[in-house]
């Protein structure tokens, strides 16, 4: 929250507003996540073994010849994944891993900020 100055014709405090392009791409970051955890937990006819590498409890990247691979949903998804805790990620059904999800979003500042 922003305080307002003392010079506007507002008092008080407002929230900071962030762009639409901003909260669209949180939208996507988490609908990933949510798409992630269904195929990671049968809940698709995806099957997980086709898609990603599962390695001592962490997924891991397939080396890549091309630039464009790292905008596909197998690749875009797994640093994200990574920072989840078990917790969350051994969640028993989607609304749990929602909310779950959802407290560390809002406790972990900056948790879709694409410093991956």
């Amino acid at each position: 929250m922003a305080k307002v100055s003392s010079n506007s014709h507002k008092t008080g405090w407002e929230p900071v507003k962030t762009s639409a392009a901003e909260r669209l791409e949180e939208r996507r970051h988490r609908a990933d996540l949510i798409e992630l955890f269904k195929i990671y937990k049968g809940f698709t006819t995806v099957h997980f073994e086709s898609l990603f590498i599962l390695d001592l409890a962490k997924l891991s990247k397939p080396g890549c010849q091309k630039d464009v691979r790292k905008y596909f949903f197998s690749h875009r998804v797994i640093n994200r994944w990574n920072v989840l805790d078990e917790e969350t990620v051994s969640s028993s059904s989607i609304n749990v891993f929602k909310n779950r999800f959802n407290k560390i979003r809002m406790t972990g500042m900056g948790y879709f900020m694409d410093w991956f």
